[in-house]
């Protein structure tokens, strides 16, 4: 899986969006399909699991995991093991880890899937042996941190949304990779109307500067990709 040179991966990578996030970001594109390839086992395994689609469920990370910034994330950490630990995400709620989760988007998920009967199957991720709200929250952020933990919360993100959007219908798979990839970025609690309208800001990947494109133009940009180092 993926063993193709980058260089023939970046040569491949003009595609129909006029702007191409990978040939403009080549240095960041190479960081997460690396970063991909490394973690391939791990990522794999879990989303097969849980009966997903690997190339689908990655591509809605994989623009975050390019803009991943090591130091940044480093720093961040330090300071949510202690304010967020201590006192909460009112406090701090940085972006943590590759896939770039804070954590109370994990307390969305937790919350979603603990009320909703459907998704009991899933409610492991919002089951902790600590009592103490203190050690739930240092809990919480050992697993942001975890690789298999991310990639389970990421499945559970997509469950939840094909659940909230069960009703939408989508022109195509493209259309509802970037609506799903859209949804993570901005929140998947927001509506339809909401997600939908920014599928079209091209706010990423400096939140509206010179050169930026929508995110979920990148995700389906990194998705087609994954599939064609496949074949």
């Amino acid at each position: 899986m993926y063993r193709k040179p980058l260089v023939i991966f970046l040569f491949l990578s003009t595609i129909s969006f006029g702007q191409s996030y990978i040939s403009s970001h080549p240095k960041n594109a190479i960081f997460a399909l690396e970063h991909l390839r490394a973690n391939y086992s791990t990522y794999s395994k879990v989303v097969k699991s849980s009966n997903l689609d690997f190339h689908f469920i990655m591509s809605v990370v994989m623009p975050e995991i390019a803009n991943f910034n090591a130091l940044s994330n480093v720093s961040e950490t330090r300071v949510a093991e202690v304010f967020y630990v201590q006192l909460g995400d009112d406090y701090a709620d940085f972006s943590l880890g590759h896939f770039q989760m804070k954590p109370s988007f994990i307390q969305q998920l937790e919350s979603e899937i603990s009320q909703n009967k459907k998704l009991s199957d899933i409610k492991y991720i919002a089951k902790y042996e600590e009592i103490d709200p203190i050690q739930i929250r240092r809990e919480r952020l050992r697993r942001i941190q975890d690789s298999t933990w991310r990639i389970k919360y990421l499945c559970c993100f997509y469950r939840i949304v094909q659940d909230r959007f069960a009703a939408v219908k989508f022109k195509d798979d493209d259309e509802k990779i970037r609506f799903f990839a859209t949804a993570y970025n901005h929140g998947f609690n927001c509506s339809e109307t909401e997600i939908r309208k920014w599928m079209n800001v091209r706010y990423f990947p400096s939140a509206g500067g010179p050169g930026d494109l929508a995110y979920g133009d990148v995700a389906l940009e990194f998705y087609l990709k994954m599939k064609n180092e496949k074949n």
